[in-house]
């Protein structure tokens, strides 16, 4: 009859549990980056940064989102009294920006955080086409 050789299991039974804690977390973190979204989806949806510290009054700049332009605009003075003397307000939708499922900030007649930004996708409701934008009354 042999021996037990007490060292000798001790250490197959903690190499054992070692080899075996590796493959479940080989296996597992697969598993677990699988739930995060891919690099394609996170651009497709993602914030976009745009510098608009230097943008001048009745300027715009277009950002892409989303594969689709998005256009910044500083609005004048003048733009903000036209919007104030307008009466095509009735004409809209939501004329005093009532719709629940706006956040808070675009609960106003400029419908922004900062009232002479404009921001919106620039692209036309009738036809999917990009419309495009006349300075007017500026020269360039």
């Amino acid at each position: 009859m042999t021996a037990i050789n007490i060292e000798k299991r001790r250490f197959l039974g903690a190499a054992t549990t070692f080899v075996g804690a590796v493959g479940v977390i080989g296996a597992s973190v697969p598993f677990v980056l699988s739930w995060q979204p891919s690099a394609r989806a996170k651009m497709a949806g993602g914030p976009v940064e745009a510098g608009i510290r230097n943008l001048e009054p009745g300027r715009m700049i277009t950002v892409k989102w989303r594969g689709k332009p998005v256009w910044i605009l500083r609005r004048t003075e003048q733009n903000l009294k036209n919007l104030e003397q307008s009466t095509h307000l009735k004409n809209l939708r939501d004329p005093d920006s009532l719709v629940d499922n706006q956040p808070g900030y675009a609960k106003n007649q400029f419908r922004s955080l900062r009232e002479d930004i404009f921001v919106a996708v620039g692209i036309c409701t009738h036809l999917g086409c990009v419309p495009t934008y006349l300075l007017s009354g500026m020269s360039t």
